[in-house]
C-alpha cells in the first residue's frame, strides 16, 4: 500500500507526457489517496481495573492489522503508528450497568492523555456502552491507547471493548 503522494513537476506547453509520467503522478497518487490502512484490535476477555484510576485495556484479538500495528502479546494494549499522517480514532467500551457510577474513555499518545469524552454518568441498564472518537496527527512510531476510568469505588469490570485506528490522509 502506498503512504505517499508524488508532487507532479511543473508541465509547459511543449513538454510530452509519458507513461511514467501519469503512472507517477496521477495514477499511483489516486491509488495512495484511496490506500488508507490501519489496524483494528478487540479483545475476548474481562479486565477488571480499579477505581478512580485510568487504566489502559488491553486487547488479544485483532479485526484487521494492515501494518503489524499490534501484538496480541507485548504492549497489547498499544496500536504503533507506522507512517506520518492523521488517523481517525474510534475507541468502545462495555461496562456493566450501574445507577451509581460514572465511567469515562480516553485516548492516549506515547502514555499521555490527549483526548477525554468527558464522563458518563451513571445510567441503569444491561450494560453500557462508551465510545470515543478523534482524529489525530501522529508519526511515524507514535502509540495509541485507549484508557478507562470508573468511580465504584471497588474494582470494576470492562467487557467487550475495541480500538480502530485507521489513516486517513
Amino acid at each position: 500500500m502506498g503512504d505517499r503522494i508524488t508532487i507532479p513537476g511543473t508541465y509547459v506547453a511543449e513538454t510530452e507526457l509519458t507513461a511514467s509520467d501519469l503512472n507517477a503522478n496521477l495514477r499511483d497518487n489516486m491509488s495512495n489517496i484511496d490506500a488508507g490502512y490501519g489496524c483494528r484490535v478487540a479483545t475476548t476477555t474481562t479486565q477488571t481495573f480499579a477505581t478512580a484510576t485510568w487504566t489502559a485495556l488491553t486487547f488479544d484479538a485483532e479485526t484487521f492489522d494492515d501494518d503489524v500495528m499490534h501484538s496480541n502479546v507485548t504492549n497489547n494494549s498499544r496500536i504503533t503508528i507506522k507512517s506520518d499522517g492523521r488517523y481517525l480514532i474510534i475507541g468502545s467500551a462495555k461496562f456493566r450497568y450501574s445507577n451509581t457510577v460514572n465511567r469515562a474513555l480516553a485516548i492516549y499518545k506515547n502514555g499521555a492523555v490527549v483526548f477525554v469524552n468527558g464522563t458518563f454518568p451513571p445510567y441503569a441498564a444491561d450494560f453500557d456502552w462508551v465510545n470515543i472518537v478523534c482524529v489525530l496527527p501522529l508519526e511515524a512510531d507514535d502509540y495509541i491507547e485507549l484508557y478507562g476510568y470508573h468511580t465504584r469505588g471497588l474494582n470494576y469490570d470492562v467487557y467487550d471493548r475495541s480500538l480502530s485506528v485507521t489513516k486517513y490522509i
